[in-house]
């Protein structure tokens, strides 16, 4: 039997480099998929700021198409009653949000068969101002000042003042 010590040491230092780059693989691997999960991240976030960007600058624009049209529609006929624009802006933008969950034609549908259609009139103002909730948790509770009649830009909802009011 040999007393020599230098083959344990040439095993300890053969183990000691191998659990080492296998330590220092795993950990490149664990980096790499850290980050990817932090890029992918903020490239989710980067992209819905952007949606959000074009959905804006979109109902902007498809507002002051709307009101123009409006405007010239009202020369032909006084009776038109012009809405503030940002009810136009309002309703566009919250269409716009369903084109995340929804295709362009399930959209056209939804807008067609929610807004196109002549809403019941209710006489629930009492003192000129109207609260509507409306039908679902999206729809905020808003306000509205009912000058003979108001409608909701949410929900489309029509509103007129009661005789009393």
């Amino acid at each position: 039997m040999s007393s020599d010590p230098t083959p344990a040491i040439q095993i300890s230092s053969a183990w000691i480099g191998l659990t080492g780059a296998v330590a220092g693989a795993a950990l490149t691997s664990i980096g790499a998929l850290l980050g990817a999960v932090v890029t992918n991240r903020r490239n989710r976030r980067r992209d819905a700021q952007d949606r959000e960007s074009e959905w804006r600058s979109h109902a902007v624009e498809l507002a002051k198409v709307e009101n123009e049209r409006l405007i010239e529609a009202r020369k032909n006929n006084p009776n038109i009653k012009l809405e503030p624009t940002i009810f136009n802006f309002l309703a566009l933008y919250r269409d716009l949000h369903l084109l995340n969950d929804m295709t362009v034609e399930e959209l056209y549908a939804k807008i067609v068969a929610n807004n196109l259609i002549e809403p019941k009139e209710e006489p629930t103002a009492v003192r000129a101002v109207a609260a509507c909730a409306g039908p679902n948790d999206d729809h905020p509770k808003v306000f509205l000042a009912v000058d003979g009649s108001a409608t909701c830009p949410y929900c489309s909802k029509k509103f007129v003042a009661s005789p009393q009011a």
